[in-house]
């Protein structure tokens, strides 16, 4: 109940101009201490929890692994910086030979049999949504969590989905990005799967 009141309370504060979001976050720590013990980000920890529930699920699907494509890294790399740039999510750019996924995959040389891309941005006030993660996914380790939020938003989406459980896939390439901006958190995430013969 204290806790629905505190939040409750913090909402009515924010709502009312009385306290912006930025500092009802930072009184988060005041009354949750355990927001301080959490084990820090790390995106290698993020990647190789990521993987390991990609390919878990996959395997609980009766379908193959998927290898880590480094050679990925690029084409991930170029659509993440354009929609953290841009501040929404969309598989397009308007870059003559980047136009779609697919396009981008040849731009930087690569000769897939068939390609796929998922996209997702997640924005919210960290220790609110880390209070929030903790409660849902019994962890204290924000890597995790965060690797498990990106999971779970594409796997109840039935197109992106479909992507992860798509037989012929054999290599992928997963990767984050985190924007800060007056307080709020913009994690951009993205997941390649290519074909390769």
């Amino acid at each position: 109940m204290k806790n629905i009141l505190i939040i409750f309370g913090l909402l009515v504060n924010s709502v009312y101009g009385q306290i912006s979001w930025k500092n009802a976050d930072s009184i988060m720590l005041k009354f949750y201490p355990e927001l301080n013990k959490l084990q820090p980000f790390n995106q290698d920890s993020v990647r190789i929890y990521f993987t390991k529930m990609l390919n878990g699920y996959r395997l609980s699907n009766g379908l193959n692994s998927l290898k880590i494509d480094s050679l990925l890294k690029p084409v991930a790399d170029d659509q993440l910086n354009y929609v953290a740039k841009l501040g929404e999510v969309t598989h397009e750019q308007p870059t003559k030979g980047k136009k779609s996924s697919s396009d981008r995959f040849k731009f930087y040389g690569l000769n897939s049999v068939s390609t796929g891309e998922n996209l997702i941005k997640n924005t919210f006030y960290k220790n609110y949504r880390h209070f929030e993660m903790i409660s849902q996914f019994k962890s204290n380790s924000i890597s995790y969590m965060y690797a498990k939020t990106l999971f779970e938003g594409w796997k109840t989406s039935v197109g992106h989905n479909k992507l992860m459980l798509t037989e012929n896939y054999n290599k992928f390439y997963f990767d984050i990005k985190i924007v800060e901006i007056e307080g709020q958190t913009f994690l951009y995430g993205i997941t390649l799967f290519e074909e390769t013969e």
